[in-house]
């Protein structure tokens, strides 16, 4: 019986519902929050090549709006975000995903959710880079990573919405 209530312990330790980030609004994002949906974590920059995927990351959230949270984090870790945190809430008003405080997603600075989605050693499922603005990292309903999709998918495509109609 210890031995298997060290054993949750340690599961429980290994997942996103750990996890807290600053909202762009002002509190935090609690991934806590949102167990029993997916979670897509994508994260984002107003100039790069790929924004207009904002919008369809918006079409995403509200065609799964009962089973998915899309999370959207600004980042300039690829040179591509130079609006500061109170420019950024305002850029991304009318959205209907949850939008993170700009933060570093690689290098030295890289934030601690993203070492997690990045750190086998981590999240137990996989060890990627992230290596452009739009990557998306998809977690199931038990907080576990599930998927790691690259900048040019699409957030409509049937690559990553078949990931969404399973359990």
């Amino acid at each position: 019986m210890l031995t298997q209530l060290i054993l949750n312990l340690f599961l429980v330790v290994n997942t996103i519902y750990n996890y807290n980030i600053p909202s762009a609004s002002g509190g935090e994002i609690k991934f806590s929050d949102f167990s029993g949906k997916k979670v897509l974590i994508v994260n984002v920059a107003s100039q790069s090549k790929y924004s207009q995927q904002l919008q369809r990351l918006d079409s995403l959230q509200i065609q799964y709006l009962d089973s998915l949270v899309v999370v959207v984090i600004p980042s300039n870790s690829f040179g591509h975000e130079p609006m500061d945190s109170i420019q950024v809430q305002t850029a991304f008003n009318g959205y209907h995903f949850k939008v993170a405080a700009k933060s570093s997603i690689t290098g030295a600075g890289q934030s601690v959710l993203y070492n997690w989605l990045t750190n086998e050693a981590e999240n137990e499922r996989f060890s990627s880079q992230v290596k452009d603005d739009f990557q998306k990292y998809l977690i199931d309903g038990t907080g576990n990573l599930i998927g790691i999709f690259v900048s040019s998918v699409d957030p409509l495509s049937k690559e990553l919405t078949s990931n969404l109609k399973t359990n």
